[in-house]
């Protein structure tokens, strides 16, 4: 069972980094409205309100900087008085194209999924541009392979992280 999003990016790209986003967040990305206004400057059918809304939220999580797209990949972690964990999750771009997994949703299931060839090519797009081989036959499978890969690097690379203070 996942819940899984495609989108165009129309706004301009200024970084590559690998933004951690509290899973509570990193849910609401799977709304439309949310998918809309981190790809495009154009309001469409939101109100002028509810689109800055959506836009600061968007800020504040340090997907959008000066109205560009500033994150190559975004991991969803989940935290608590015991620690923090990753949880399984993944919001990739690669070039203007935007691919959203969140493998805790039961939204779709791969027996009945309507987007199976989306998948597919998700799949197959990220494995290549990220050099992971695919090795797995069931696409949940591969995805569990492809977030793992993107955790595993993130422990390798990460030097240190700041956060708000205590007060």
């Amino acid at each position: 069972m996942c819940d899984l999003k495609f989108g165009k990016i129309e706004r301009p790209i200024l970084d590559d980094k690998v933004v951690l986003l509290r899973k509570e967040f990193f849910d609401k990305l799977s709304d439309e409205k949310f998918m809309y206004v981190l790809s495009t400057h154009d309001r469409g059918s939101l109100s002028k309100s509810y689109f800055y809304l959506i836009v600061d939220k968007l800020r504040e999580s340090g997907l959008l900087m000066d109205n560009a797209v500033s994150f190559s990949a975004v991991l969803p972690f989940k935290a608590s008085s015991e620690g923090i964990w990753f949880a399984d999750g993944l919001l990739y771009r690669r070039d203007k194209e935007l691919f959203y997994i969140n493998m805790e949703s039961d939204r779709l299931s791969c027996e009945s999924c309507p987007i199976f060839s989306h998948c597919i090519y998700a799949i197959k797009t990220i494995a290549k541009d990220r050099d992971i081989p695919l090795i797995k036959e069931n696409p949940r499978e591969e995805w569990k392979l492809i977030i793992d890969s993107f955790k595993k690097e993130f422990g390798v690379k990460v030097a240190s992280l700041k956060i708000l203070s205590f007060k």
